[in-house]
C-alpha cells in the first residue's frame, strides 16, 4: 500500500481509538477481519532500556552485595554543627545539602552568609526544598567556580532557569546572601548586588530551605529566614543537632570504631582507597548496612588490603541484633597490594544484616575493591537471581544499554578486563556512582541469557564538553569507532584481540548503534549541531562494520522541529529515528491520542525525506507515577505501537529497576530492595501484553466509545488476541464480531481491573495489582466481554480445541 493511504488509514484508526468522551460511556460493538492482516508487528516494541541509575546495576541486578565497593563515591555528606556555623566538611562529596525549616514555607525572603574553605566550586542555596519531590538551588560558584545559575532539581528532573552568569567564589571570607521566592519567582543578591531574577515553570516553590556544596568545604552562618508579609519564620541558628556528624567514610560505608578516610594515595586502581588507623584499642572498623543475610546462600568474594606494616583484618556479618552471624580473620597483610578470598556462610538470615572490615592490629590497613557474591548469583553468571528472573519475565526483544545520561558520561573501557583494574563512571548520576562491575561483555552475556538483541548508546563528548567541530569530535569518534571493533572485530584487530584476552574470542556482532541520547538538554542544543555529529559519526562507525544499524536521536515529547531538522540534514546517514517521552500520568486516556499523533506525522516527515526507509524507535517511554495509572497508560500505548507497527519497529520504557530508597523517578517496572522486589502497574500490563504478542495485525471497524482495542493473530492461525484498555469511569461490554475465515471456538480472558486510579503494588502488597481471568462469550462469530472501569486486559480467541 502507498504510504498515503497508510496515513489515511491510521489516521481514521487513530480517531476511531480515542472517540469522543461525550460518547465514551458506550458500549462498544466492532468487527475484525481475520483474513486481512494490514501489517506485521515487530517485536521489538516490546523491547527495554537499562540504565546504571538509581543502583539498578551496581547494588540491584549485579550481584555484588558490596555497595561502593572501592570507596570512589564520597560520602553523601560531612556535616558538623556548632553554637553558631553550620559545616560541611567533605571535599569530594557533590551536591551535600541540609534542609532546615517547614515545608509549608512560601513566599519568603532568606539571608545568611558563607564562607568557601577549599574545594572546586562555592555554595548551594537551597529554597522550596519538599523532601523527595526535590528543591531549586542557587549554585554560586557552580561550573568549576566559573559561574552562578538558579538550577530546578525538582520532580526528577534538573533544568536551568535563564542563564548562567559569569562569577567565582573567594575563599577565605565571607559573602552576604539573600534570595527572594515569591510564587515561582526567585530573585538573588550576592554581597548586596542582585545577581539574578528568574521565574520557575510549574507549582510554586513551597518548601524547607538549606544550604549545601558540591565538592567544596564551606562554612553557613547568620540564618534569617523572613515571610514576605513581614513576618520572622527564623532567625539564627537552624534547630539541628548539634556537634552531629554523619559517622561515613564513603558513601554506604560508616564508621564503627577508630578512624577512617578516604585517601588518594597509592589506591588500586582508581582514585582513592580507605585507610582505617586503629584507636587506642587496636582496632578501626568500618561498616555497610542493609546487606541481606541468607544462611542458604553463602557469600564469596575478595577484598584488596595493604599495611604500613605486618597487619591483619577480620571481615565479618551481623543481625540486626549486632551477633555475629559470620566471620573471617586475614593475616599477612603487608605494604604491597594484595587480593584475599572472603568466604562467609551466615549461621542465621537477616534481611538487614551488616558488613564490617576491622583494621585488627596497630597497623593502619587500606581496604579497596571488596566483592561479596551470593551464591545464587555466582550460579546465575553473577546477576541477582530475583531480579533477573523479573526482566526475564518480561521477554525482552531487545535492550538499549548503558543509556540515557549515563550513556553521556560513559567510556566503555572502564568497563572491560579484570573486575579490580575498572574504574567508576566518571560523575555521580541519580544517586549511583557506578564502578562499571556490569561492562560490555556482562551486558551481552546479560543479553544472549535473555535472547534479547543489544543496542549499544555511544558517547560524542556534547553533554559533558560541548564538543561541536570535527576536531573536538574526534577523540570520542576514536572512542566510538573502537567499541565497535571491540564488539564486532576479529581477534587479529587491535580491540577485538583485547575482547578475546578478556575471554571472549568469538565477535558479539553488535547490530544496532545509536548516536549519543538527548543532545536538545547539553550544551549543544542546537539540532543543527547534532547533524553536523551524525554526518561524521555515522560514516566511520559504518566504515568499522558495514553492517551495522544506525540510529540517531530525535526530540522530546512532541517536539517535531528537531526531528525535521535532524531528517532535513542527516537523514541519508542513519536507519532509525530514536525519539523520547516522559507522560503526566493524569494524560493516561489522552496521551496516548497525542503521541500516536506523532508517530503518524513523522511518518509523513520520513516518506517526504531523503530517506524514506527510516524507522522509528520509542526509546524512553512512560507514565511518572507507579500506581494503576501508568499501567493504563502502558496497554494503551503498547495498543499504539502496535497499530503503527509497519513504521515504530522498536520500543523501550524508562526506568527498568530502582533502588526503593531512591529520590526521584518513581515510575520503574521493577522496584526492589536487598530482599525482594515488586511490579508496578506498567510492568504488570507489558508482562500481559507480551505473553500475548502476535505479529500479524489484524484490520478493526467500529465505534470504540473511548476504548483502546487491537487485534493480532498468530503465524499459526490458531488464535486471535484481542488488546483493550477502558480508561474511562464507565463499566463497558465489548461486542467482537470476527469475519473471515476463522471459527472461534472459545475464548478467555485476563483482566487487570484494580478497582481504582490509585490502587498500585508495594514490597507489603506485590500483587494488589494483577491478572485474573475471566470468562468471554463466544456465540457463532461473536465474542463478548465486560471491562469495569479503568481497567486492561487480553482476550484469547482459540480456532482450534
Amino acid at each position: 500500500m502507498h504510504w498515503k493511504n497508510l496515513v489515511t488509514v491510521f489516521v481514521i484508526s487513530i480517531v476511531a481509538a480515542h472517540a469522543a468522551h461525550a460518547e465514551a460511556n458506550g458500549d462498544v460493538k466492532i468487527t475484525v477481519d481475520t483474513d486481512k492482516v494490514t501489517h506485521q508487528v515487530d517485536p521489538k516494541v516490546y523491547g527495554h532500556f537499562y540504565e546504571h541509575i538509581y543502583h539498578s546495576a551496581n547494588g540491584g541486578l549485579w550481584g555484588n552485595v558490596v555497595w561502593n565497593r572501592s570507596f570512589e563515591q564520597p560520602a553523601s555528606s560531612a556535616w558538623t554543627i556548632d553554637e553558631s556555623v553550620i559545616r560541611q566538611n567533605s571535599v569530594t562529596a557533590t551536591g551535600a545539602t541540609i534542609g532546615f525549616g517547614d515545608l509549608g514555607w512560601r513566599d519568603i525572603d532568606f539571608s545568611l552568609q558563607a564562607k568557601k574553605i577549599r574545594g572546586n566550586e562555592g555554595f548551594l542555596i537551597l529554597v522550596g526544598k519538599a523532601g523527595r519531590a526535590g528543591h531549586v538551588w542557587i549554585n554560586l560558584g557552580g561550573w568549576g567556580n566559573s559561574e552562578h545559575g538558579i538550577e530546578d532539581l525538582r520532580n526528577g528532573s534538573k533544568g536551568l532557569l535563564g542563564r548562567r552568569k559569569r562569577g567565582s567564589i573567594e575563599s577565605g571570607r565571607w559573602y552576604d546572601i539573600r534570595i527572594r521566592s515569591e510564587g515561582n519567582r526567585i530573585q538573588v543578591w550576592l554581597d548586596g548586588e542582585q545577581l539574578m531574577d528568574e521565574t520557575a515553570t510549574g507549582a510554586p516553590l513551597v518548601g524547607q530551605v538549606g544550604v549545601g556544596t558540591w565538592s567544596t568545604v564551606a562554612e553557613f552562618r547568620n540564618f534569617q529566614v523572613k515571610s514576605l508579609s513581614g513576618k520572622t519564620l527564623l532567625d539564627g541558628m537552624p534547630p539541628l543537632e548539634r556537634g552531629g556528624q554523619l559517622p561515613e567514610v564513603a558513601a554506604n560505608w560508616q564508621i564503627v570504631s577508630g578512624q577512617a578516610e578516604i585517601s588518594d594515595d597509592n589506591p588500586l586502581n582508581d582514585q582513592f582507597s580507605a585507610v582505617l588507623t586503629p584507636d587506642a584499642g587496636g582496632k578501626a572498623t568500618i561498616s555497610q548496612p542493609h546487606v541481606k543475610l541468607d544462611s542458604s546462600d553463602p557469600l564469596a568474594g575478595s577484598i584488596w588490603l595493604r599495611a604500613d606494616g605486618v597487619a591483619k583484618a577480620n571481615i565479618q556479618v551481623l543481625n540486626e541484633d549486632d551477633k555475629v552471624l559470620a566471620r573471617q580473620e586475614i593475616k599477612g597483610i603487608s605494604s604491597a597490594w594484595q587480593e584475599f578470598s572472603v568466604n562467609l556462610s551466615p549461621t542465621a538470615d537477616a534481611k538487614e544484616g551488616r558488613l564490617q572490615v576491622t583494621a585488627d592490629s596497630e597497623q593502619t590497613v587500606s581496604v579497596d575493591q571488596f566483592s561479596l557474591m551470593p551464591a545464587s548469583a555466582a550460579a546465575n553468571d553473577n546477576f541477582r537471581a530475583d531480579l533477573y528472573e523479573a526482566l526475564a519475565g518480561l521477554k525482552p526483544t531487545i535492550i538499549r544499554w548503558p543509556g540515557g545520561c549515563y550513556a553521556e558520561q560513559y567510556h566503555w573501557m572502564n568497563g572491560v578486563g579484570p573486575q579490580h583494574t575498572r574504574k567508576m563512571n566518571l560523575i555521580q548520576q541519580w544517586e549511583d556512582c557506578d564502578p562499571n562491575s556490569l561492562g560490555t561483555d556482562e551486558f551481552i552475556e546479560l543479553c544472549r541469557k535473555l535472547d534479547a538483541e543489544p543496542l549499544m548508546v555511544i558517547n560524542t563528548g556534547m553533554h559533558p564538553e560541548g564538543t561541536s567541530t570535527p576536531e573536538a569530535w574526534k577523540p570520542w569518534l576514536d572512542e566510538a569507532v573502537a567499541w565497535i571493533e571491540y564488539c564486532n572485530g576479529s581477534t587479529d584487530t587491535k580491540y577485538g584481540a583485547m575482547r578475546a584476552a578478556n575471554g571472549h574470542p568469538e565477535p558479539y556482532e553488535i547490530k544496532y548503534w545509536e548516536i549519543d541520547n538527548e543532545l536538545w538538554r547539553s550544551q549543544q542544543r542546537d539540532p543543527a549541531v547534532y547533524v553536523e555529529a551524525v554526518k561524521l559519526f555515522a560514516p566511520a562507525m559504518r566504515a568499522k562494520d558495514p553492517s551495522i544499524t544506525i540510529l540517531a536521536h530525535g526530540g522530546n515529547s512532541l517536539d517535531r522541529r528537531y526531528n525535521q531538522v535532524l531528517l532535513d540534514g542527516a537523514a541519508e546517514h542513519f536507519d532509525i529515528l530514536s525519539i523520547h517521552h516522559y507522560q503526566n500520568p493524569n494524560l493516561f486516556s489522552s496521551g496516548v491520542g497525542d503521541q500516536e499523533q506523532l508517530y503518524i506525522d513523522t511518518r509523513t516527515a520520513v516518506a517526504e525525506s531523503s530517506n524514506p526507509d527510516i524507522k522509528l524507535y520509542v526509546s524512553e517511554w512512560n507514565a511518572q507515577t507507579i500506581d494503576w495509572r501508568t499501567g493504563l497508560y502502558a496497554g494503551g500505548l503498547l495498543n499504539a505501537f502496535e497499530r503503527q507497527g509497519d513504521f515504530l519497529i522498536i520500543g523501550g520504557p524508562a526506568l527498568l529497576m530502582r533502588e526503593k530508597t531512591a529520590g526521584a523517578w518513581d515510575n520503574a517496572f521493577i522496584n526492589f530492595d536487598q530482599n525482594s522486589w515488586f511490579p508496578a502497574p506498567n510492568y504488570v500490563v507489558m508482562k500481559l501484553w507480551r505473553d500475548h504478542f502476535a505479529p500479524n495485525f489484524l484490520a478493526l471497524a467500529g465505534d470504540l466509545n473511548g476504548s483502546n482495542i487491537v487485534a493480532t493473530k498468530g503465524d499459526d492461525g490458531q488464535n486471535v488476541y484481542l488488546k483493550a484498555v477502558n480508561p474511562t469511569e464507565f463499566e463497558k461490554t465489548i461486542t467482537i464480531e470476527l469475519e473471515g475465515d476463522f471459527e472461534p471456538k472459545s475464548a478467555s480472558m485476563l483482566l487487570v481491573a484494580p478497582g481504582g486510579l490509585d490502587a498500585r503494588n508495594s514490597f507489603e502488597q506485590p500483587s494488589a495489582v494483577k491478572p485474573n481471568t475471566l470468562s468471554a462469550e463466544v456465540k457463532g462469530e461473536v465474542v463478548t466481554f465486560s471491562m469495569p472501569a479503568y481497567s486492561a486486559g487480553v482476550v484469547t480467541v482459540r480456532g482450534d480445541e
